[in-house]
């Protein structure tokens, strides 16, 4: 289990009345979000406080229901129980919204709605979901990645198959897309992720993440971060673009002492990047993909997989040797960096070799019923996927012809 801190910041910006900004910071219960509320009538900061608070409290209250199995369920098994108590706190959240909006003709809330970006943590993985433009960031070693992607209409014109150029000169380019409190919200995109020692994850608005340039982020990802830097950088974007500026920030420290050394999140990447399955993949996916693999020891003469039965999992070998037979006969010896098994995400077909440990060997297992459930998740990250693998088909076709 990683040990983390947590920091929050806003900043009311020079151009608006009130601060519209709202976040929920709940270190205990590792759940942190972060709002944007908009209003033409000014009262955006209710609708972004209500989604805020309604959110956290509808995961605190879910998450004591799998208290007990927190510590014991694999990543994808978390992950999956996690990504539905999230969707049902968002769709809670809008319904009170629209049932505040519409208690009287003069509602306050009438013309609010809210972005929002959250994450909630447990263990080593986080489960991060968002609407609107409110941004998750991720900074690991020396690159900053940004995690999330805008519902404003450029974005969605271009899913709908408009033109970039058309896209851009759109009236409704910048607008959001989707938001809470009005007809336009649709649930969230929702991304998982694996933390290492080091990591460390930024909940933007709008008014902050505008103001990101290279001496901005020098203040926020030093080593020895405190909530004055946030306070300088937060204002600063806050008087530079006008808009109120809200960012929290988790640093994910060290391990608990009595954890075993777990294989770092960067190393399970490397590795499943050399498979067929990422050649299409972004840095982003590939965080995704590697949330959901497992990592696993196993002793010498240990069968791996066995010839003729079925299996939809993908091996990727970090330490040791594995034998490959066909009809118990020795076809070739794997090495580290090897990987054996791909086909059967595609199709959970009968193995055509058997693969058995030569020694002890240290695995990383990719599950397709797990990978199935990312893909519902992100078309995009499918489409990348299956391309991948079918042209590795495809080459294996050609080679077997040849």
């Amino acid at each position: 289990m990683l040990k983390y801190e947590a920091l929050s910041f806003t900043s009311q910006g020079r151009t608006h009345e009130k601060n519209d900004d709202a976040f929920g910071s709940h270190p205990d219960s590792g759940i942190f979000v972060t709002c944007d509320g908009v209003s033409e009538g000014g009262q955006g900061h209710l609708a972004s406080r209500l989604v805020s608070d309604s959110i956290t409290q509808t995961v605190q209250n879910k998450r004591r229901s799998i208290a007990a199995s927190l510590k014991t369920l694999k990543p994808a098994e978390l992950l999956f129980k996690m990504q539905g108590i999230i969707l049902d706190a968002f769709a809670k959240a809008q319904d009170e919204l629209l049932v505040e909006s519409q208690r009287d003709p003069k509602s306050p809330y009438r013309l609010a709605a809210s972005t929002c970006v959250a994450v909630w943590i447990e263990n080593r993985v986080g489960l991060i979901a968002h609407v609107g433009d409110s941004r998750a960031y991720l900074f690991r070693g020396s690159n900053m990645y940004q995690l999330t992607k805008d519902h404003i209409g450029y974005g969605e014109l271009i899913k709908a198959g408009v033109s970039e150029a058309v896209a851009k000169k759109h009236p409704l380019s910048n607008h959001l897309a989707r938001a809470f409190g009005n007809s336009r919200f649709e649930l969230p995109d929702v991304l998982q992720i694996e933390f290492q020692v080091g990591d460390r994850l930024f909940l933007m608005t709008d008014g902050a993440y505008r103001n990101l340039n290279e001496k901005s982020i020098s203040l926020i990802v030093k080593p020895h971060l405190q909530v004055s830097d946030l306070e300088e950088f937060a204002k600063s974007a806050a008087l530079t673009i006008g808009d109120d500026a809200t960012l929290t920030a988790v640093s994910f420290t060290q391990e608990e002492a009595k954890e075993p050394k777990a294989m770092l999140a960067s190393e399970r990447v490397a590795l499943i990047e050399s498979t067929p399955l990422c050649r299409y993949m972004n840095e982003a996916q590939k965080l995704q993909v590697a949330a959901i693999s497992e990592f696993k020891t196993v002793g010498a003469g240990t069968v791996i997989i066995e010839e003729g039965q079925s299996g939809d999992e993908l091996y990727v070998l970090h330490k040791g040797l594995v034998e490959v037979q066909r009809k118990k006969k020795s076809v070739k010896i794997l090495g580290p960096g090897s990987f054996f098994g791909e086909m059967g995400l595609i199709r959970r077909i009968k193995r055509t070799s058997s693969v058995i440990a030569q020694g002890q060997s240290e695995l990383v297992i990719l599950k397709g019923q797990d990978l199935n459930r990312l893909f519902q998740q992100d078309r995009a990250l499918e489409s990348s996927a299956l391309r991948a693998m079918a042209e590795e088909l495809i080459d294996r076709l050609v080679e077997l012809q040849n």
